[in-house]
Parts: structure tokens; sequence; C-alpha cells
């Protein structure tokens, strides 16, 4: 049962990297179990990297490690109850931790990253994925079971959303974190795929054509603004400059005016983000209005300053 349900979650994670597949829906209530001594705690290795579990945990769960997974899978943990008492493949899993390349991170930040977290990086410039379920993966056998299980299963859940922090502390990797908001996919789709022929355009000057340009600089300076949704009703006034994808029927509205405010719209739905780390000193508009300078004056538009 075990190698079949680990078969089976290796092609549930195949198809998460390539189509995407978002965070746990709230916090566990349950207390955290006693902490034991760390030379107790179950280690467990794969390609020089160290996942650490404290026994109290370790009792409760089944850990694999891949050798050579071809999606870059290290580490693969199912709640053993959930997994012995599974009816359907893939019960029990509570997340996995993989690695990927620059490149390969650059095509995922294109697209719904649901069910991936970006969470550390290493000197060799590999980043690390922790991979979650977006559904509830616990299963009994019984009602009765189910209803005493539940709280364990919660445990088991907030445990496990914290574990990456710890296993990046652990192997001396650095900590990064990415956003997957419409406006950071815009962003990455503008900065890594050049060839969905994105522009940019203001209230003053046309559109302008962005492949001439390396535009990695631009739009990953402003996706270190970690958007957030906010309400429409806190949409600024003035001016904008946007980023637009006609073939994708996909824009993206930076605003001057002051707070780090972003309007996503597509399909006729518009949505607002907020910058939750902005200096109004320098705006992200004013950001991608160099952007639109660089390529204006590439394309001869408008001459160099």
């Amino acid at each position: 049962m075990l190698k079949r349900t680990t078969a089976v979650l290796w092609l549930v994670l195949a198809l998460m990297i390539r189509f995407g597949a978002g965070i746990p829906s709230g916090k566990a209530s349950a207390d955290a179990l006693p902490q034991q001594p760390a030379e107790m705690w179950a280690v467990y290795e794969n390609d020089g990297l160290r996942m650490e579990i404290e026994p109290e945990y370790n009792d409760l769960i089944t850990a694999e490690t891949p050798a050579d997974d071809s999606y870059g899978l290290l580490f693969i943990v199912c709640e053993t109850a959930s997994l012995e008492a599974g009816r359907y493949d893939g019960a029990g899993w509570l997340f996995s931790i993989g690695k990927v390349s620059e490149e390969r991170l650059h095509e995922l930040l294109c697209y719904d990253m649901s069910g991936m977290r970006v969470f550390a990086r290493d000197e060799a410039g590999q980043y690390y994925i922790y991979y979650h379920p977006t559904d509830v993966r616990f299963e009994r056998a019984t009602a009765e079971e189910y209803e005493s299980g539940l709280k364990q299963w919660s445990m088991l859940c907030e445990w496990a959303w914290n574990l990456p922090n710890r296993f990046a502390e652990n192997n001396g990797l650095e900590t990064v974190s990415f956003g997957n908001t419409e406006i950071d996919m815009a962003l990455a789709r503008a900065a890594y795929m050049p060839e969905k022929e994105a522009t940019l355009s203001t209230a003053e000057y046309g559109p302008v054509g962005l492949s001439e340009v390396d535009g990695r600089p631009y739009a990953e300076a402003v996706m270190q603004g970690r958007f957030t949704e906010t309400d429409a009703d806190e949409t600024p006034e003035g001016e904008y400059i946007t980023l637009d994808f006609p073939e994708m029927n996909l824009r993206a509205d930076f605003f001057f005016a002051p707070g780090g405010y972003a309007r996503a719209v597509s399909w006729g739905r518009e949505t607002l983000y907020q910058a939750t780390e902005y200096d109004d000193d320098v705006s992200f508009a004013e950001i991608m209005q160099d952007w639109y300078d660089a390529a204006a004056e590439q394309a001869g538009i408008r001459p160099a300053s």
C-alpha cells in the first residue's frame, strides 16, 4: 500500500509542479506535544540534506526519501494512521520538500503555485519548495476513529507548516519567499517569458514592446513588494503605468500615488492589491516607468535622457 501510495503522490506532485496546484485553510489549535532532547530526534537524509523530526511526531508519521527523483523531491511525509486507513490514494499526505533550479523556479512563478511555497535557496542557486495538499487528506476507517483522530491531524498540520524554517536553518540555507498574486505572475511572465509579448504604456505615450530589454531587474524589484489583495474602495486616483498582455486578456496597473497599489484586470474582473513592503520615496510605478523608458529608447520612441 505504501509503495503504491508513494507512486501516486509523486504523480500528484508532478501534476502540481507542471500545472500549479495556496496555503492551508487555517492553523491547528491542538496543543504542542512535550519537546524531547535533540539527540532523540529522528534524522532523515537525502542528497546531503537532513530533515530532523521530534520523536513525539516521528511516531505518528511515515517519511520517505526518494532517490534521484526526476522532479527533485527529497522528502515525502504522511500521517501513518491516515495512510493505513486510506481508502484512496494520497490519503495522509502532509507535505513534501523538493528542490528546483532557478530556471525552473522562474517557470513556476509565471503561473498559479497553489500547493507550493518557495522557502529557501542554497549556495548553488537551487531553490527549495514546500509542497502541501490543497484539500484535506485526513482519513480513518470508522466514524469514531475519525472523530478521535481530528486533534492529532490538526496538530500534525500545524507542525508540518512550521517545519520548513527549521529545515532551512539546520541545512544552512538562505530563507526566501515569493508572491504569487496576479500582479506577481504578470511581472514574472514579463521578465521570464518574453515570448508572451507584453507591453508597457503610459498616459503620455502609447504601448511599447518589452522583448528587446532585459526586464528582470525591473520586474524582480517590484516583486519584492509582497502584494496582497485589498479593498477595491481603496483604489487611488491619478496616473498609473500599465503592463499589458493583449493575447492573454490580462493587464496590471501600477499607481504613482503613495501606498504601493497595483490593480489586476483579467477578463473584465478587477482586483486591487497593495504591497506590504514599499517605500513611498520610490514607487513601484516609477520602477515600471524606468522599464518603459528603457524599452522606448530601445525602440526609438523616446530619445535617450
